[in-house]
């Protein structure tokens, strides 16, 4: 009776704390998503603001084994989506600053690196961003399948972000073309505690 009573505390706590990281999880979308409105002078195009989140959660993965938005992303015709960040967005094509926005669900090295994000490619506009994350191996991994079914998606591998891309084509900025330039050493460390902090949630689903 008592292990069964424990087994009941621990997955009443597990329901609390995966229902407080869901709603921490849409908050901070849409934050980035004010946050990226804001810069723009209040007002963003929609899948310019979907790519600056991508490139901001992949900066983001190989400096500190997390994204900042906590999002499931896919492999789509224009490139990297962060699937709930869309879902948000759907009913728009430019995304205004709402009147909730605020920085205080980021930590220091989210807003980092957001700020580093729009810094480098602000200035480019979605189809520019779109093709600069056809690039990458995320993307790469279903180049074929999505020539083939330009309105199908596939759920892109989370561990590829780790991974860097063999050319980048486009007419970009040195900047812009050194912007994912971390040691080997530093995509390994930053890859293990990613994969020790899944296999951990793992175990509470």
């Amino acid at each position: 009776k008592n292990d069964c009573k424990h087994e009941k505390i621990i997955l009443f706590l597990w329901r609390i704390s995966k229902m407080k990281f869901m709603g921490q999880k849409n908050e901070n979308i849409k934050q980035m998503l004010n946050f990226f409105a804001s810069k723009c002078g209040g007002e963003i195009d929609k899948v310019k603001a979907l790519k600056l989140i991508w490139i901001a959660d992949r900066l983001h993965i190989r400096h500190h084994a997390r994204t900042i938005s906590g999002d499931c992303y896919y492999a789509m015709r224009m490139g990297a989506v962060p699937s709930e960040a869309k879902s948000i967005t759907a009913c728009c094509n430019t995304i205004s600053k709402s009147a909730d926005a605020n920085t205080n669900c980021f930590s220091e090295t989210d807003i980092k690196c957001m700020e580093l994000t729009f810094q480098t490619f602000g200035s480019l506009d979605w189809k520019e961003l779109s093709a600069y994350s056809h690039n990458f191996p995320e993307w790469k991994r279903y180049e074929s399948f999505l020539a083939e079914n330009p309105n199908s998606r596939k759920k892109m591998e989370i561990d590829d972000f780790f991974c860097n891309p063999e050319s980048i084509d486009g007419k970009l900025s040195d900047e812009q073309l050194h912007f994912f330039d971390e040691s080997d050493e530093q995509l390994n460390l930053c890859r293990e505690i990613y994969k020790e902090n899944k296999a951990i949630e793992g175990l509470w689903n």
